[in-house]
């Protein structure tokens, strides 16, 4: 897919967040560390909200459905977890 430049505004922290991503290596760049959020937030939201789910048999607490589900959450919210720790080998300079 191609990719197209854009400007946007973002939160003075979570940009640091996002730079210190990049300075550990965790990502390319700082388009590369976004794209992956919103990859992670595109996979996020395809999930079913509780309303659908309980609108719909499949998707009922038990079913093997829900359990994928809460499964696919899970690990998207680990993964975000995990790039949202604190960097241990960078430093800051002033």
């Amino acid at each position: 897919m191609a990719a197209r430049p854009v400007t946007v505004t973002i939160d003075e922290r979570k940009l640091e967040r996002v730079d210190a991503w990049v300075r550990a290596g965790r990502y390319e760049n700082r388009s590369r560390a976004i794209d992956a959020a919103l990859e992670l937030l595109e996979r996020r939201n395809a999930l079913p909200t509780l309303e659908e789910a309980l609108a719909h048999p499949l998707h009922r607490p038990g079913s093997t459905a829900a359990k994928a589900a809460r499964r696919e959450s899970s690990a998207i919210d680990a993964f975000a977890d995990v790039l949202d720790q604190p960097s241990t080998g960078a430093s800051s300079s002033a």
